[in-house]
């Protein structure tokens, strides 16, 4: 879930896992939310994610200039624009460039570190009379990609170790 800033408000075990789980789970809860638009044009880990990056970038750039002529008094959506501008030479070209989209269905090709290459349609449902925005991920049943998702789940489900740590006591005898 996000706002009209990028900013996330919340996410579930798995979109957490398959978007930025190499952000603590709870950072959500934090005085600096994690936001998609700031990891997407300064985090090295998330751009690698996307293997079209280029559209991703783009969307979500018309996304912030439409929410900057929603929310023209918006002082940190202001500040996020700025900071992105001075700091990512790429944001800034295309943010001169006024791209315009409004399309809530995208199909994304990711390059996962768990689980490898995936291919999942990408939905973006806005909540009636919010500003809120929830992002859903899926694969089509029975695919490749659909597997890649479970095994994704599955990875949640057992204990984390470091690594080189055996994963129980019993192990470390």
């Amino acid at each position: 879930m996000i706002d009209h800033r990028a900013d996330v408000l919340a996410w579930n075990a798995l979109g957490h896992a398959l978007l930025a789980g190499h952000v603590g789970f709870d950072a959500p809860d934090a005085r600096l939310r994690p936001n998609i638009a700031r990891m997407l044009f300064l985090d090295p880990h998330h751009r690698a994610l996307y293997r079209d990056w280029h559209a991703k970038a783009q969307v979500t750039v018309a996304a912030l200039h439409q929410a900057v002529a929603r929310y023209p008094a918006d002082p940190d959506l202001e500040r996020l624009v700025g900071r992105l501008a001075v700091d990512s030479p790429e944001f800034a070209r295309m943010w001169a460039r006024r791209p315009v989209r409004t399309c809530s269905y995208y199909v994304r090709e990711l390059d996962h570190p768990v689980v490898g290459r995936v291919t999942l349609a990408n939905e973006t449902v806005a909540l009636p009379d919010d500003d809120q925005q929830m992002g859903l991920f899926y694969a089509r049943p029975g695919t490749a990609d659909a597997d890649a998702l479970t095994l994704l789940a599955q990875s949640l489900e057992r204990p984390r170790t470091a690594p080189g740590t055996p994963a129980r006591k019993e192990d470390a005898r």
